[in-house]
């Protein structure tokens, strides 16, 4: 918009115009409508402006005088009132709803509560100011507007339109419509606040569901709400009228004291009604109404129906004073009682005090899903309880709640044993009325407490169905207390049971063992008998598992837990202590050696065939026994030892009993010490180290391989064998941490053999434990030491016992498996000694074969010893494996070797273990050509 052509109030020129008024006479003007404005009540004043507009016009000389509103949204305004000069066309019916952008230019100004002034309509730039032709086409040749302003935003806009002329609006002009919009937007901004205040006291009124009625001075009515309408013509009979003066005895007298001042506050209740209207009372508050001096003017009555509130209070109070005595008389009997008595005494209780009732029932839901009397009161509960009802026969009450019925319950007297129960039990045809009352614990009907009136069909009133409501929580309460408290019995004698018993077979566990054994021992001590501890552990146990599943395996346990049990003495205890571990106590024995025929019995009852999954299953046992007193004297010396004992049972091979003796714990001793100095070496990383076996081709092609050999060297005991510290690893936990180790230091010796030119086409073998297969990381580690060193699985030959060929360790193939696939060589080791198995030589995950030591000494001996070697060789051709041959010693079992096909080899004929430097001197002297 052009600054030469839109001008606000600070910057008009101060040049009086023709015509226009002085600014005395403004001032009177202005003054006058103000006093008019002021007079109009706030619902006139619409009239009022368009009174103002049609003198503050003339006196402007404009053509045009209006206002317009802005929208609540504020994107739109509307022309809301208008003045027009004689012969000037009216336009406010076009201007509704105009679009706020149309004066965009303007709202800045009007924000600031400045003026917009437009000298000349047609001097502006329609392109940059949009009200341009709406202007023109209303035929608006000039225009003056200000700001109506309301809460610190401008709200809408008054103004003078000059039609006939431009003419650029003097300062008194602007000065008094100035003056004139801020009167306006005063008068609206208050006809607006109590139009809100009435509205909201209108609201109040039609919404309060309190009685609200308005007086003036003289006690008459101003106003009220429809409640005290209702009220009046319901609790009275009267019908309120604007203007009537209200004549009450009760009344007046509270009304007067609130006109004079004071707030009056209280409850009225029967005494304030007449004869023939309803019992009600009402919490009733009289307030005085005061002006701006704080002159009484009226008062307001408020009053709220409190009539359902005090007839529950009372009522509660009845049913608390029942329930108070019900409620003792429960806590009474449940303190002393596990069974149903105490409902026999709350349905006495309930006969006694309830309207109507003269005799009674409670019918109970059993476990088994069926009802049977529990209590009666004038009836033969004798008669009544051999009867028992499933849930469908009880057809009433459906709804779970108090019901009264003209007759007996249950429906079942059809039956005519049932019929005859009844009619023994007493005068149930002469019912005349029974209030039923279901008993709903968690969602079920637990109970039915059903009373019953003689002489009166309608006996039972509401206060008896309020009193059955009280009795049927309360029975509720009992039954539940009572179900869990027999359910908490329950719960404790199985609780004892699982304590002390093994819950798979049923046998007592460690906890009853050690008791049993002590109760044992103290009644032998007493009369000089012995008394034998034995653990048992099942051989082959496990393959079960394997093979069939561990369902199988649960199950094979408890039918030998069952077959133990029943061979031996009524006298002797049989106990699992977990797995597939047993234990027997013998007591009574006359001799210590009778100890030696409960353990025959055992054996012998262990190794009888079982069927498991349609199959018969052997499986043995190792038996270790300890006998008090001679080797010890109480449960827990007794159990450790006869464990030793089990133990050296275990090693001697399957199927054996070995007994206590004070040399095995000194030797168990001995093997723990030793077991923790292999955890401290391990832990510090020292003593272990790794000799290296030399694999060699016997026709002369040099070194092909290395054994790497863990070696332990004790700081007082020096050299420990392999054979006594790998075991303790196993049985101790400590094989993988001993197994890192030895690989570490293999991997990097073979590494620096290699870099010392001893060839790169050769294997570093390495012997690795079930345990390790078992665990499912060894491929991950063996990738991490090897890559460690620059190697990889293609570098290694894995040496696995020939137990894994056995059934018992399926488990371990599917890791040999992937060894395999990563490039690894899986090598039997000492194969032929023990577990082969032919058929499933044929599909393991098998590279190497390792002819045992024990027959190449033979070679020579004899055909036969030959046979053998020459057996494994043919088996390796024909499965297309590796053959090495271990523990060569002599030429002539060099010679009968290479005879017989057999190209690698190693023992001490070539090498013996040795440290890496010592191996890469003997590789260099012996193959330096």
């Amino acid at each position: 918009m052009d600054p030469a052509h839109l001008r606000y109030a600070p910057d008009v020129t101060t040049e009086d115009e023709p015509h226009e008024p002085r600014d005395e006479k403004a001032l009177e003007l202005i003054a006058h409508l103000a006093m008019r404005l002021e007079e109009h009540p706030a619902d006139e004043l619409d009239a009022a402006i368009d009174d103002l507009l049609s003198e503050l016009g003339p006196a402007a000389d404009a053509d045009r005088a209006y206002t317009f509103q802005r929208s609540a949204d504020g994107t739109t305004v509307r022309n809301t009132h208008e003045w027009c000069a004689p012969g000037v066309e009216p336009q406010m019916e076009k201007l509704q709803a105009v679009p706020i952008d149309l004066i965009v230019r303007w709202m800045p100004a009007f924000e600031r509560g400045e003026a917009v002034v437009l000298p000349s309509v047609a001097a502006l730039d329609p392109e940059h100011h949009p009200e341009t032709p709406v202007l023109e086409e209303l035929g608006v040749r000039s225009l003056l507007a200000v700001p109506l302003r309301s809460g610190g935003r401008w709200t809408g806009f008054v103004g003078f339109v000059a039609v006939r002329r431009e003419r650029d609006w003097s300062p008194s002009v602007r000065q008094m419509l100035r003056l004139t919009g801020h009167l306006i937007g005063i008068a609206l901004a208050r006809s607006s606040s109590e139009r809100a205040t009435r509205q909201r006291f209108d609201v109040m009124l039609e919404y309060a569901s309190a009685t609200i009625v308005l007086f003036d001075r003289r006690r008459r009515l101003v106003a009220f709400n429809p409640v005290a309408a209702e009220r009046s013509r319901q609790n009275y009979g009267v019908e309120l009228v604007i203007g009537q003066r209200i004549e009450a005895a009760y009344f007046d007298a509270d009304l007067r004291r609130a006109l004079a001042g004071e707030v009056v506050r209280e409850l009225w209740g029967p005494e304030h009604r007449e004869p023939t209207v309803p019992d009600y009372w009402v919490e009733v508050t009289i307030s005085p109404v005061r002006d701006d001096a704080g002159d009484v003017t009226g008062a307001v009555y408020h009053s709220v129906d409190i009539t359902e509130q005090v007839r529950a209070r009372r009522s509660l109070e009845r049913g608390n004073r029942l329930r108070q005595g019900l409620l003792a008389l429960a806590h009474a009997a449940l303190v002393h009682h596990h069974d149903a008595e105490p409902l026999q005494q709350v349905l006495e209780q309930a006969v006694r005090h309830v309207p109507g009732a003269e005799a009674g029932s409670v019918l109970q839901l059993d476990p088994d899903g069926r009802y049977r009397f529990v209590a009666a009161v004038g009836f033969d509960l004798e008669a009544l309880g051999p009867l028992r009802f499933p849930t469908d026969a009880i057809s009433e009450p459906a709804a779970a709640d108090v019901t009264r019925l003209p007759r007996l319950l249950p429906h079942v007297l059809d039956d005519p044993a049932v019929r005859r129960a009844f009619e023994d039990s007493g005068p149930t045809d002469a019912i005349a009325a029974t209030l039923s009352v279901p008993v709903v614990v968690e969602g079920r009907t637990a109970a039915y407490l059903q009373l019953n009136s003689f002489s009166d069909a309608g006996a039972f009133g509401d206060d008896s169905l309020e009193a059955g409501r009280l009795l049927g929580d309360l029975i509720g309460a009992l039954v539940q207390r009572l179900d869990l408290e027999r359910g908490l019995l329950e719960e404790r004698a199985k609780l004892a049971h699982l304590a002390h018993h093994d819950p798979l077979t049923g046998l007592p566990n460690r906890v009853l063992l050690a008791d049993r054994l002590d109760r044992a021992l103290m009644r032998d001590a007493r009369t000089g008998h012995a008394t034998a501890l034995m653990v048992v552990d099942l051989d082959g146990f496990k393959s079960v598992n394997d093979t069939f599943g561990h369902a199988a395996g649960d199950e094979l346990l408890a039918a030998l837990a069952h077959r133990l049990d029943d061979v031996l003495r009524g006298a002797d205890t049989v106990a699992r202590l977990g797995g597939d571990e047993f234990a027997v106590v013998a007591a009574g024995l006359e001799t210590v050696g009778s100890a030696a025929n409960v353990a025959r019995k055992v054996l012998s009852t262990l190794h009888q065939p079982i069927a498991i999954a349609g199959r018969d299953v052997y499986v043995g046992a190792s038996i270790g026994v300890s006998v008090a007193p001679a080797d010890g004297t109480d449960a827990g010396e007794l159990l450790a030892n006869a464990d030793l004992a089990m133990y050296r049972a275990k090693r001697a091979g399957r199927g054996a009993v070995a007994y206590f003796t004070p040399d095995l714990d000194a030797r168990m001793r001995e093997r723990a010490q030793l077991t923790e100095d292999l955890r401290s070496a391990l832990r510090d990383g020292t003593g272990i180290r790794v000799a290296f076996q030399p694999q060699v081709r016997l026709d002369g092609g040099g070194c092909v391989g290395v054994e790497a050999l863990a070696r332990w060297n004790h700081p007082t005991l020096g050299a420990v064998p392999p054979a006594t510290f790998v075991p303790l690893a196993e049985e101790s936990g400590l094989v993988q941490a001993l197994s890192d180790h030895v690989f570490d230091l293999a991997c990097a010796g073979f590494a620096r053999m290699r870099a010392a030119d001893m060839g790169t086409s050769g294997r570093l073998a390495l012997n690795v434990a079930p345990q390790e297969l078992r665990a499912g990381d060894l491929e991950a580690r063996l990738a991490r030491i090897t890559g460690r060193y620059g190697l990889g699985p293609g570098d290694l030959d894995l040496e696995v016992t020939e137990s894994v060929m056995a059934g018992e360790h399926a488990d371990l193939l599917d890791p040999l498996r992937c060894l395999q696939a990563a490039g690894a060589r899986v090598a039997i080791d000492d194969f032929g000694t023990g577990y082969s198995s032919l058929h499933r030589l044929a599909v393991l995950p098998v590279d190497v074969l390792k002819i045992d030591r024990s027959f190449v000494e033979r070679l020579g001996a004899g055909r036969r010893d030959a046979a053998l070697v020459d057996g494994v060789l043919a088996l390796a051709s024909g499965l297309g494996l590796h053959a090495i041959a271990e523990g060569v010693e002599t030429e002539a079992q060099r010679d009968a070797l290479i005879e017989r096909g057999c190209l690698v080899a190693q023992g001490y004929l070539f090498g013996r273990p040795m440290a890496e430097a010592d191996l890469i001197h003997w590789h260099a002297e012996r193959f330096a050509s």
